[in-house]
């Protein structure tokens, strides 16, 4: 848990980076005192996590939408991979992470005029997250996949 909100830490430090010392502060202070985590900080739950990759997966995204459109593919493909799989990751680390993501996704879409390019720019972040989660949502919506068996389970030893 140490771990995650070091991480967190960091990734404001780094997101803050262009701003003034009294704004990095202030994002540490509310950090710092957030009141879920000061409610779980001595047990080990999944929200010391979810901050830390919210946070990083938020430093990735306005990085990739800040760069200028004509940056080349080989300085633009590693943040948006790291972006693509800090979502993956970010949508196994708590349910509420949907809606985050969300967000992220209106933002990406919404950052500037020329939708359909600024779409086409986050493809692979958005191919990686959807590979990354699929094993999630596919247990939840209940596929069997890979299952040749299809008779119910039992504890029962009998062959029948």
């Amino acid at each position: 848990m140490l771990l995650w909100l070091l991480l967190g830490l960091q990734g404001l430090l780094r997101f803050f980076r262009n701003y003034s010392e009294s704004t990095r502060l202030f994002a540490l202070a509310i950090f710092a005192l957030n009141g879920y985590m000061l409610m779980h900080v001595m047990q080990i739950r999944e929200y010391p996590m979810y901050l830390a990759l919210l946070i990083w997966s938020s430093c990735f995204l306005f990085e990739v939408l800040e760069l200028a459109p004509d940056v080349p593919w080989r300085s633009r493909w590693p943040a948006l991979a790291g972006y693509g799989v800090l979502m993956g990751l970010f949508f196994h680390s708590q349910p509420y992470s949907v809606f985050a993501l969300a967000a992220q996704v209106l933002i990406a879409l919404t950052w500037n005029k020329d939708r359909l390019a600024s779409f086409r720019r986050m493809a692979l972040s958005y191919a990686i997250a959807a590979v990354i989660a699929a094993p999630g949502i596919i247990l939840a919506l209940g596929i069997k996949a890979g299952v040749w068996d299809r008779r119910a389970s039992t504890l029962t030893l009998a062959a029948g």
